[in-house]
Formats: structure tokens, sequence, C-alpha cells
């Protein structure tokens, strides 16, 4: 997505059915405007695309088509966006699933990365379905 294009969303996209599907990663940064969840809570939008070195982003999405209270595997890569190579950071997880919907937040360190534009991939499994987003985000040189 290009920078800005939260400002003209009013929500997250979901594949209809209920095969695994995952929706849009939106991007935040603690401090920013506030978007109002899916889940109610508020999620601070980083409409920008941009962190601060050292900062972190806050993610938020929303995993369907896992029934209530079954397990489901969850991978977050973040790689350098020119990089053919290992990601710089992974992040690995098993889930439960909460209902038809289950609502994401995580919040995920970048004081390891340099600064320049990275991949961050995340990628849901349950038993042999899989889904996957990928959201774009920039670090800033540190001032």
């Amino acid at each position: 997505d290009a920078a800005g294009a939260y400002a003209v969303r009013r929500d997250v996209r979901i594949d209809a059915g209920t095969k695994l599907s995952l929706s849009d990663i939106v991007t935040g940064l603690n401090g920013a405007p506030s978007w109002p969840g899916t889940d109610g809570g508020a999620f601070p939008v980083n409409a920008m695309g941009t962190w601060p070195a050292g900062s972190a982003t806050e993610l938020y999405y929303e995993v369907r088509g896992v029934p209530v209270n079954e397990a489901y595997r969850t991978t977050i890569d973040v790689r350098p966006v020119a990089s053919k190579g290992g990601a710089a950071i992974r992040v690995a997880t098993t889930d439960r699933s909460t209902g038809p919907v289950t609502n994401v937040r995580r919040s995920l360190g970048l004081e390891r990365l340099v600064a320049g534009n990275y991949e961050v991939t995340v990628a849901v499994q349950f038993g042999s379905q899989r889904a996957t987003r990928i959201q774009v985000l920039t670090l800033l040189p540190p001032e």
C-alpha cells in the first residue's frame, strides 16, 4: 500500500467464505492517530508508512476460517525489500482462534534493523491451508 492509503479506507479486507483467509495488515506506531479497529479497540495507524530508528511497529490483522478454539500457526517475517535471503526478523507462534474472525494485534521491535525499506510478511497455517499478506514499511535513519 502507498503512504496515506489508510486515510481513504474505512475497513480491512477479509476474503469471503469459510476457508482460511487473512485480512490486509494494518501497521501502526504508538502515538499515531487512532483508527477504530473491528475488534472495538483503538489502533494507532501509521498512515505515513515510516518508522523512526529503534522503534516498534504495531500490527493488526484478522484471521478467518479457523474453528473456535482450534490452534493455527502464525509466522511473521521482516526482510529488506531487495533481499532474496532469509528474514532479518522472524517470529513464529501457535495461536488459538477466538471465533469466526480472530482479531490479532502484535507489536514488533525494529531496533535490530538499519534504515531502509522492509517487507513484513504475515503467514497463517491451519492444517494444509495457508494464507499470506505482505505490507511494506520504511525505517528512517537516526537523526
